[in-house]
């Protein structure tokens, strides 16, 4: 989102299930994990309600309430700069992990 927060605020959110990363891709730390905030960017990603599509734009579930909805539309970006190395771990968290109900 851009906002800065300090590291209290912060957690490592694996942008694929760390149970289903191989040894290699947890070891993968630089694109691996993203620092977000616990006020409700890592809760709706780690619950599939946002998810990032492969050219780095926002994706916000139908199955979000009108809260989370207007949340992840007014305060997270609607894209972020995806690196091609950690380009493949968004892909599996959209293919496998978005929420459609």
């Amino acid at each position: 989102c851009g906002r800065v927060f300090s590291a209290t605020f912060l957690v490592a959110a694996h942008k694929k299930r760390r149970s289903e990363c191989s040894l290699d891709e947890k070891m993968d730390l630089h694109n691996i994990v993203m620092l977000c905030c616990v006020f409700g960017c890592d809760a709706l990603y780690e619950h599939g309600y946002v998810t990032v599509g492969s050219n780095g734009e926002l994706h916000v579930s139908d199955a979000c309430g009108p809260v989370e909805t207007s949340y992840a539309k007014n305060v997270m970006l609607n894209r972020i700069s995806v690196a091609e190395a950690e380009s493949q771990y968004f892909a599996w968290h959209f293919a496998r992990h978005c929420r459609t109900e």
